[in-house]
């Protein structure tokens, strides 16, 4: 099982995203839903370097609000954060 973007539900009793699973899906953009306000809502530091250092790109929407996935002609995958200035991308 993989996938390019993974869109992830937070709450702050959720169980899901653990390592293993994170390192079995491979994805290259993680979309986090979250507020920052409550702390409890907000998505964990020590979750978010995990999925960095597994080579994910994190889009918390409480920081960079709705996000737009685009998928070009060529099949590269682009998503951006309404509030961030360069998209990311995912080479073929």
């Amino acid at each position: 099982m993989q996938a390019d973007v993974w869109v992830r539900g937070w709450h702050a009793t959720d169980l899901s995203g653990t390592d293993d699973f994170v390192a079995l899906l491979l994805p290259s953009v993680i979309i986090c839903a979250g507020r920052s306000e409550p702390a409890a809502a907000r998505l964990p530091l020590v979750w978010r370097r995990m999925a960095e250092a597994g080579g994910a790109r994190v889009l918390e929407q409480a920081e960079v609000g709705a996000v737009e996935i685009l998928i070009q002609p060529d099949e590269a995958l682009e998503c951006r954060g309404f509030l961030e200035e360069q998209p990311v991308e995912r080479e073929q």
